[in-house]
């Protein structure tokens, strides 16, 4: 996930990538992150976004897409 946050990814495809079902890497991630997928994804993008805002030079708006939010106003909120 860290590498492919870019990515519109699924559980199901990541889950896919790991050899395991997306039960097992639900189950997964909630025992050891205590939440779901779409949390953790939010967060990685989230986390390197904060990275990008530091440079006054890029827009918010692409800094949004490069991290893989495609509507700003998600990413906003």
């Amino acid at each position: 996930m860290e590498k492919n946050y870019k990515e519109k990814l699924r559980l199901v495809d990541v889950a896919e990538k790991c050899f395991i079902s997306q039960w097992h890497l639900s189950k997964l991630l909630n025992k050891y992150e205590g939440v779901g997928f779409s949390d953790v994804l939010n967060r990685i993008r989230i986390d390197k976004a904060k990275e990008l805002l530091t440079d006054p030079s890029l827009r918010v708006s692409d800094i949004a897409e490069t991290v893989g939010f495609v509507d700003i106003a998600h990413f906003s909120r």
